[in-house]
């Protein structure tokens, strides 16, 4: 599948009454710039609540980003280590993109660490993450566009199948990649032509994991050769999809065209193969670079412009989940199955005042991490009570027991099992989901404490799930040393 080809798929009737494709570049012109919303926030929760606050015209043309930077740490900062005298800061900015762009178009590259902020129930693309370790997988870097070709080709008949949408190589096709030595690393946006956006990011979970479930089909097929490359080996040696399915969440950070990791130089750069427009190669004569870099940018977002005429498209498991008041998660195995999931019954949340458990809550406070540093404050805390398990999420530490050191976005928590006695280490990293750490027991009076509400645990992936959906609605409360995962 050659990067200048046509998926030649033809699009259904009712397709063709959508309007013509809407001109991300037009809306830049004919405005005052210095009228165009623009505000910067600590918390993303306070951000969505100034946006819903404008007016119905100045809220459509606001777009979300976030972005990391680097500030002086306090001499009062709880970190021991003389070494450290910088923390990263995340920041949320609300703002128009063609005001975003004349800011962000001349900043040095050493600074730019932005991302767009999908958030929940906005319209968006299609869009992937691909991604493996080089050392994990010997001689599959060389074999990158195909890997991108075969995806490409899943997800074509997958639209074509639920929508009846066909995929423009030329125009509808944006391909980034941010690859290094040791990592192999790409961004894919789909467009779905005309003015058609999926409802929502759960809506582009939704078809991702019906990519990789035709993956899985094809593998079981005579003549499965050509799809085995999308297996690729994690730092464990296991097979797992080249799709990361983790990137479908509520409220995600995806990275943006020019772009590097807070702390790192590889930088989120057009690959030349799918630009999200023939102009873009055909008129790279006429057109300066500025220019360019815009049109590619504008076509490069998951979120980008929304024209008032739109039509939206909904994938019946995501309506099926939502009308049991649950968000669809692409990574949790019973929607893999059924397209739903139940959640654990009498949960009960709180914050990290463990009312309840007063000496769990000062056993945890005066614990120590194998690295030296504190456990952690616990930030907040869910009792699931038929099990009899207390879930803490921490602040101020992400030390992993697998990786033997600090995570650098995704956060852990403790699972306390009230039955037998235990506590334990786990973190929200999808590549340290499968891992738990050493059993640690419980002082003797803390387990009498906790061990007075217990049945049985029952650890599974509906648990799983609950705890991700219980962080979600956290996420505003992180600690000020979160970083982004993307």
């Amino acid at each position: 599948m050659a990067g200048g080809g046509r998926i030649s798929f033809a699009r259904r009737e009712c397709q063709a009454t959508c309007l013509p494709s809407f001109d991300p570049v037009g809306s830049f012109r004919g405005r005052n710039l210095a009228s165009d919303p623009f505000k910067t926030f600590s918390r993303q929760k306070q951000m969505f609540q100034w946006v819903d606050g404008l007016g119905a015209t100045e809220k459509r043309s606001v777009k979300y980003f976030t972005f990391e930077t680097s500030v002086v740490r306090s001499a009062s900062s709880s970190f021991s280590s003389s070494q450290e005298h910088r923390r990263t800061k995340r920041v949320f900015l609300a703002t128009t993109l063609r005001r975003f762009w004349r800011h962000y178009s001349i900043m040095p590259a050493l600074s730019r660490h932005h991302y767009e902020l999908i958030r929940e129930g906005e319209p968006c693309s299609m869009y992937f993450d691909l991604e493996f370790a080089v050392k994990h997988n010997a001689g599959l870097t060389a074999q990158g566009d195909h890997l991108v070709d075969v995806v490409l080709e899943l997800t074509a008949r997958e639209l074509l199948e639920r929508f009846g949408l066909g995929i423009d190589l030329g125009k509808d096709v944006v391909e980034l990649d941010s690859s290094t030595e040791t990592k192999w690393s790409r961004h894919l946006i789909i467009h779905c032509g005309g003015n058609s956006l999926l409802a929502s990011n759960a809506h582009a979970g939704a078809i991702a994991l019906s990519v990789v479930n035709r993956l899985f089909s094809k593998l079981e097929e005579d003549g499965g050769d050509r799809y085995r490359s999308l297996l690729v080996r994690n730092g464990e040696g296991a097979e797992t999809p080249l799709i990361d399915l983790s990137v479908y969440s509520r409220n995600r950070t995806f990275r943006i065209f020019k772009s590097s990791k807070f702390g790192k130089h590889a930088e989120l750069r057009s690959t030349s193969r799918f630009v999200g427009g023939d102009y873009l190669k055909e008129e790279a004569g006429q057109v300066n670079a500025d220019q360019k870099d815009k049109t590619f940018f504008l076509s490069s977002l998951v979120c980008g412009q929304c024209p008032k005429e739109k039509k939206l498209l909904h994938c019946e498991e995501v309506l099926r989940v939502a009308s049991e008041s649950k968000p669809f998660n692409p990574t949790s195995r019973s929607n893999a199955r059924a397209g739903c999931a139940s959640a654990p019954a009498r949960i009960e949340e709180g914050d990290g005042h463990l009312a309840k458990f007063p000496l769990l809550a000062s056993f945890i406070a005066r614990t120590m991490s194998p690295d030296g540093q504190p456990l952690g404050r616990i930030r907040s805390h869910v009792h699931f009570v038929e099990s009899g398990t207390i879930i803490l999420n921490l602040a101020t530490n992400r030390y992993c027991s697998r990786i033997k050191r600090q995570h650098k976005s995704n956060g852990v928590f403790l699972v306390v099992d009230c039955s037998l006695g235990y506590w334990w280490q786990k973190c929200y990293d999808p590549d340290c989901r499968s891992y738990r750490g050493d059993p640690q027991a419980l002082p003797l009076d803390v387990l009498v404490e906790v061990s007075e509400e217990i049945q049985q645990v029952a650890e599974d992936e509906d648990f799983l799930r609950a705890i991700d959906e219980i962080e979600e609605r956290h996420l505003h409360c992180q600690n000020k040393h979160v970083v982004s995962k993307y």
